[in-house]
């Protein structure tokens, strides 16, 4: 609107709102202002003379002699008096009977005297050389454009009533031409047709004795002339109707730029003096207490309605203030004289009589309530704009329009229907001041107010964006800036066609900004859309029509708190819908948006999938575009601002000296404004809550008031150094920081998205727009967020504070605000869903062009471009681009297709159609060497022959291997390995024992140190052979020396790798914690700090080592604890080995394996967890039953128990029963690993199960003898696993996010099931061995109860941190690196 106001009036330059002319001291083109001689008139004239003057235009005001105008207040204005040719002809308006003969004398009057001054104005303007000025006339001043005509000036209209009044009045001439007027008295109550509320009564026909006169006037009015243009001090969103009527009926532009009073400064327009002892008064009063009661500058009463009026106010028992002007009172010049002793004496203190007030300002006051006005458009519209409901009282002309409008559409007042009798009036007072009544107005009120702050000082125009009413914004936006995109666009085109650019550009706008598309497509350019809001609330807006069209949307207030049918968690009253007060316009919009979603090439949202999978999934669904969900963006994009407001860093030094997660922030974003008594209920909350907070308090962010400014001493000296004020703040930057544990927010899509990423919980203050849905899956989806129910209340804001930052509900949505950010963090990384999308984006953008797969998407076959020389053969990059676009599913099969052309590619068909079917999807995750079909350095693998053992070793093999490494697995013969299918790209070499009379049953041994020895003794010369032999193979093919990496256990292999001077790596198998605990047992024994066993100290934690007890560690094991002392100094030993692989991960034993690092002088690799970045082949010794995944097909989701004690556990009978039936009693569905040999003296342990448990379980159990555990446990029905707690169970329940049972049997099973229970918490550790009833207690707990419930979220957590360890700048995956480089350099 600025812009187009520049141009009308001649402005060079029409981007800035602050132009260049007035930032350098300049004046431009002079604008002649004339005013009508009133009050109601001059204010809007000479505050539109403030507005323009601000935008660098030199104003001069023409005015009549008879307008006292005090000139002081505009002193940069020059103001010129105009002379009367007639001063012998009255120019009062009391003075004629007819409104209509006062208007012709007062422009034949001054006709003269203007003309003469426009001319003088002109002569000098063009001596300076300046452009000939532009006169801005009241529309009542008709005269003025056949002089401005005469002279060949612009003109323009100025009409300072409401847009519905002039309608009213131009219908005024056919009604009385057909007939419809009823004669004055009768059916005057009747409603006008097409002007519903307005009745006949409420026409201003009845008003003019002479009707020919009222019809000649009208026609004058309505006749342009050859004015330029139309201003009203008006505002869209209050008559969006009556505006477009008249920008229908026109020729010339109408424009509504409105309410000025609240973008001019404020100095009185008023020709009376303003007496402001009546705001010390108010400053006395109560919130919203006092009734403000003014009629205006014209209208007068007689004594026996001034007294009706000064009862009623005086038996309301309200304060009031009183403007009695000056001979308002007929045959009284000071009113005041005519109230009675008795009122004063009843009234005192509680009331307010003044000459005149200055009206904007006590209508801002906060004490102010209710106003009771004689309605002229001036004091309506303030009202409006400051959030006053009204008391109507109209007089005559356009006061009874108003009023109508005032009490039966906008519904912020009351209407007086029986003139002014005290009782009516008293009962309108208390109605408006005290009833509910009065509080459903105040908010629509208030409403209102909201929605008249999109027209402030900032903007000229509705270019501010505001949530009430949105509309007139959009539409004002889209249809300003169309044609100059249209020419930039164009001439962008044609740049790139004479540099010959291959391509036109691809243009991607904002969903708001939906007049883009029409522009692209015009220029058949590709268009993308940009979705900066959640889908959700897109969702939202989308299903709105259907619901209105079904009658189900309810009545703002009535059902607004029901949900919505389909959308859950939404009530209705979180629908964005009711936020727009024109239901006709607000369902073309929706229509235009959707409408635009299937026009443009594909859609951008800045959101995860993560997040919002079901709303996202939807939207592909409706829209057969490509969908992108690329989000969070701000964790992409490089850390570079695009506030437009100064960040202030220091509050950053503040964050620095907090600690950590103690910090509330609080910021209401960039529009939200507050008025004081909300911002001074959010400072106590804070202060009462006793936490250190930082508080962004924007400037303008508080109405009237420099927001800083209101805070008291006291508060500031309550709260000292605890909090921080800013008026704008780094915002990613804070929430990143980690003093900061929770945000008080308004949940604008931005901050919401902001804070999820850096998983900090927040507290919900929605006010407008897609906030309220945002907040709602912030409380109710997410349940990251506490929402506030009761608006600002310093109580409710205090507890809500506690709640989040201290109590256990805040800790719990601490925890679930820390795994959506993991979640988030896992997006971005490679093969996350935000960074698949973005690479699938920029090759759509790259690589394709838009309107071919929009013919595509539109038609079903996609068109052809032959080119004029076909090539010899086809660009195999190019096929590879459009088999990825295939699978990514942004083209469907086509039909029919004899070339394909993407930009300079072209593919022949014969050679695409079979790539379609046959492509082999070449992700690859090994070093160049791999791609270059190269093999680097022989790795000959020696795991220990046990199940949970061999499973990290061939894992690691093939990782490895995937990286470009040769293996070679040297295993004993005991290891009955599937060689073939599961590894076909290794070489197996089976070793030979020494004694083949000596058993290597681990069951044959009471001492697993005596295992040990003779397992690592029978091998060693096969494994000596074995190596001699690959590293002669290796140098006849001028390899270079092979490296060894053996597991732990088998320590021999070491000295045979060091006898040949090859070298050697570990993998240690157990966790971290184990091997520490193992280590420290030797110290322990030594300083007999072990107790005996059986004793109550066993209970007792190990000192270093929480949680620990001494019964957890393995010396109760080994019967000769010489031999246990021996064994660990081996393990001990690393010899000469070259560095010690962990399958374990940073976050999960961080400070155990720092230890290590620091003890070993050897590099420490922890490149867990394994089984998530090998392929998913089978390491398994027995055959996996996969039917078992066929039943967990049929269960829901995170109901099963998963029950496996591995690959070496057994039981007795008596055991197997008590877990069968805790199983049974429990109710959940079960998925039970029995393995054969498992159960002592029985090789099928099904076979001793009853049958009467057998029964009772049913379909509800599933028994096998071995199952694909890592597939097993990654299925959406397991919710729980009871477990051994071996360490590769473990650390594959973690990678799944699955909780345990704990119930460890031997070795470093017991070590890590407390740190399961007690230091990882994501399990219930089984105290009492295996009975019944604690099992069914324990599995209760964790499947059903809310103990289960937090357990489940923090291994979700886990799981969430294991994924970002194995992502690209992750722990494993840098340390997996980084291993590969060693066994390259060793």
């Amino acid at each position: 609107m600025a812009k187009t106001l520049y141009r009308l009036f001649g402005h060079p330059n029409p981007v800035d709102f602050a132009p260049k002319m007035e930032k350098q001291g300049l004046r431009c083109r002079r604008l002649v202002l004339v005013p009508c001689p009133f009050q109601g008139h001059i204010n809007p004239m000479l505050q539109l003379g403030t507005i323009l003057h601000s935008k660098g235009f030199s104003i001069t005001v023409a005015h009549t002699q008879f307008s006292y105008l005090n000139t002081h207040n505009h002193p940069d204005f020059v103001f010129q008096p105009l002379l009367s040719d007639d001063s012998s002809s009255s120019l009062e308006l009391s003075d004629y009977d007819d409104f209509a003969d006062f208007l012709s004398n007062l422009n034949s009057s001054y006709r003269a005297s203007l003309r003469e001054l426009l001319t003088r104005i002109v002569e000098e303007e063009q001596e300076q050389i300046e452009r000939s000025p532009c006169v801005v006339y009241d529309a009542l001043m008709y005269s003025v454009e056949a002089i401005a005509h005469s002279l060949k000036l612009p003109s323009i209209i100025l009409r300072t009533s409401s847009m519905i009044s002039w309608l009213a009045y131009f219908a005024c001439p056919r009604l009385l031409e057909e007939g419809c007027i009823p004669p004055q008295g009768s059916e005057s109550m009747e409603l006008v047709p097409s002007f519903h509320p307005l009745r006949f009564k409420d026409l201003p026909v009845y008003e003019f004795k002479n009707q020919d006169s009222l019809i000649w006037l009208i026609a004058t009015l309505r006749n342009t002339g050859t004015s330029s243009a139309i201003i009203w001090n008006s505002m869209d969103f209050l008559e969006q109707s009556s505006l477009a009527q008249f920008k229908q009926q026109c020729q010339v532009p109408n424009f509504s730029i409105g309410p000025m009073q609240k973008m001019a400064p404020t100095s009185s327009c008023s020709l009376w003096e303003e007496d402001h002892s009546c705001i010390t008064w108010l400053d006395k009063q109560t919130e919203n207490s006092v009734i403000y009661v003014s009629f205006g500058s014209i209208a007068t009463m007689d004594e026996k309605e001034l007294a009706e009026i000064a009862w009623g106010l005086a038996n309301s028992k309200q304060p009031f203030l009183w403007v009695l002007r000056p001979g308002s009172v007929n045959g009284s010049n000071s009113a005041d004289d005519s109230l009675s002793d008795d009122f004063k004496e009843t009234v005192e203190e509680r009331s307010c009589i003044v000459n005149w007030a200055p009206q904007e300002q006590v209508l801002a006051h906060r004490a102010v309530g209710g106003f009771f006005t004689h309605c002229g458009w001036n004091s309506t519209i303030e009202s409006i704009s400051e959030g006053v409901p009204m008391i109507c009282r109209p007089i005559f002309d356009d006061q009874r329009i108003c009023s109508r409008y005032i009490s039966h559409v906008w519904r912020v007042g009351i209407e007086f229907e029986n003139g002014l009798e005290r009782g009516e009036i008293e009962k309108a007072i208390k109605m408006l001041m005290v009833a509910k009544e009065g509080d459903e107005m105040r908010q629509r009120a208030s409403n209102l107010k909201l929605n008249s702050e999109i027209y402030d000082s900032s903007s000229l125009s509705s270019e501010r964006n505001d949530s009430f009413d949105f509309l007139v914004f959009l539409s004002n936006l889209n249809l300003n800036h169309k044609a100059s995109l249209q020419e930039l666009l164009t001439r962008i085109v044609e740049e790139q066609e004479k540099e010959q650019h291959e391509g036109l550009p691809c243009v991607i706008y904002d969903a708001l900004m939906y007049s883009v598309e029409e522009v692209a497509h015009s220029l058949k350019l590709s268009s993308i859309i940009l979705h900066s809001s959640c889908a959700s609330s897109v969702l939202s807006y989308f299903a709105y029509a259907q619901l209105r069209e079904e009658g189900r949307i309810p009545s703002q207030g009535s059902k607004s708190m029901e949900l919505v049918p389909g959308l859950h968690p939404f009530r209705f009253k979180d629908l964005p819908v009711f936020d727009f007060k024109n239901e006709g316009t607000l369902l073309p919009l929706i229509a235009t948006l959707r409408n635009k979603g299937t026009s443009s090439s594909a859609i951008i949202w800045n959101s995860m999938d993560c997040l919002e999978q079901s709303p996202l999934a939807e939207f592909q669904q409706q829209f057969q575009v490509p969908n992108f969900s690329i989000g969070p963006m701000q964790k992409i994009a490089p850390a570079s601002s695009s506030s437009l407001w100064e960040e202030d860093h220091s509050c950053i030094i503040w964050l620095d000296k907090q600690t950590e997660n103690s910090v509330l922030y609080v910021s209401f974003g960039s529009i939200v404004i507050m008025d004081e008594k909300e911002v001074m209920e959010i400072a106590w909350g804070l202060a009462n809550s006793k936490h250190p907070f930082l508080w962004v308090l924007r400037s303008g962010s508080v109405h009237g008031s420099d927001s800083a400014d209101l805070l008291s001493d006291d508060f500031k000296e309550t709260v000292g150094e605890r909090g921080c004020i800013v008026k704008w703040a780094p915002q990613e930057q804070v929430l990143a920081h980690r003093a900061v544990g929770g945000f008080l927010s308004h949940c604008g899509w931005n901050s919401t998205i902001e804070s999820i990423s850096e998983g900090v919980p927040m507290i919900c203050r929605p006010i407008f727009g897609d906030q309220r849905i945002n907040s709602r899956y912030i409380s109710h989806v997410w349940r990251v967020g506490i929402e506030l129910k009761n608006g600002l209340e310093r109580e409710e804001i205090e507890k809500a504070i506690k709640m989040l930052m201290v109590e256990k509900q805040g800790e719990e949505m601490k925890q679930r605000a820390a795994n959506l950010k993991l979640k988030t963090q896992l997006c971005i990384q490679k093969n996350g869903s935000s960074y698949n999308s973005l690479n699938e984006l920029v090759e759509l953008l790259e690589y394709v062009k838009m309107d071919q797969i929009k013919a595509l998407l539109d038609n079903g076959v996609l068109t052809v471009t032959l080119p004029k020389k076909e090539a010899e053969k086809p660009d195999v990059n190019a096929i590879q681009i459009f088999v990825d676009l295939l699978a990514f599913g942004r083209i469907r099969r086509l039909p029919l297709v004899d070339l394909l052309a993407f930009d300079r590619i072209r593919i022949f068909v014969d050679l695409v159609l079979p790539s379609l079917f046959s492509h082999p999807n070449p992700l690859p995750i090994a070093p160049k060497m791999e791609k270059q079909g190269l093999r680097c350095r022989r790795l000959v693998l020696v795991p220990c022959p046990l199940q949970g053992h061999i499973n990290p070793m061939l894992q690691l093999a093939t990782i490895l291997h995937s990286k470009g490494f040769s293996i070679t697995v040297a295993h004993t013969q005991f290891t009955s390995l599937n060689t073939h299918n599961n590894h076909p790209d290794f070489v197996f070499q089976p070793l030979l024992s020494n004694d083949s009379s000596s058993s290597l049953e681990l069951s044959d041994y009471d001492d697993f140190a005596d295992f040990l020895s003779n397992l690592n003794s029978s091998y060693r010369a096969s494994l000596q052979e074995l190596l001699a032999w690959i590293v002669e193979e290796e140098q006849k093919q001028q390899e270079g020396f092979p490296c060894v990496i053996y597991d732990a256990i088998m320590y021999s292999v070491e000295a045979i790798a060091h006898s040949l001077k090859l070298p050697s790596i570990i993998l240690r198998t157990s966790s971290a914690n184990s091997w520490l605990a193992y280590f420290a047992c030797p110290r322990l024994l030594e300083e007999g700090c072990v107790p005996p066993q059986g004793s109550e100290s066993m209970e007792l934690v190990v000192p270093g080592f929480y949680p620990l007890r001494f019964k957890d560690l393995p010396v109760y094991e080994f019967k000769n604890q010489d031999s246990l002392i021996q064994l660990i100094a081996t393990l001990q030993n690393t010899g000469t080995s070259s560095a010690i692989i962990w399958n374990s991960m940073n976050f999960l034993e961080q400070s155990s394996l720092a230890q290590f690092q620091q003890q070993c002088q050897v590099p420490n690799f922890s490149v867990g967890p394994m089984q998530k970045m090998a392929p998913t082949s089978s390491c398994s010794l027995w055959e996996e039953d996969d039917s078992c995944i066929t039943w967990l097909d049929k269960q829901t989701e995170n109901s099963a128990i998963y029950v496996s004690f591995g690959s070496i556990a057994t039981m007795d009978e008596k055991e197997l029963a008590e877990i069968a039936w805790g199983l049974a009693n429990s109710k959940q569905p079960f998925l039970w690993v029995l393995r054969p040999g498992s159960v002592n003296g029985s090789n099928s342990a099904d076979d001793l199960l009853s049958d009467d448990f057998k029964e009772t379980v049913r379909e509800r159990g599933c028994i096998v003898k071995w199952a694909p555990q890592e597939q097993v446990l990654g299925h959406h029905a397991v919710g729980g696993f009871l477990s051994h707690c071996g360490w590769n169970s473990t650390i594959e329940s973690i990678s799944e996010g699955v909780p345990m049972l704990c119930r460890p049997i031997i070795g470093d099973q017991r070590i890590c099931s407390r740190y399961i229970s007690h230091v990882w918490r994501v399990g219930i550790e089984l105290e009492n061995g295996l009975e019944r009833e604690e099992i069914e207690k324990a599995i209760k707990r964790l499947m059903v109860e809310k103990q289960g419930e937090e357990m489940r979220e923090r291994a979700v957590n886990l799981k969430m941190k294991a994924q970002l360890c194995i992502q690209e700048g992750g722990s494993t995956y840098n340390s997996l690196n980084n291993l590969v480089e060693l066994l390259m350099s060793v």
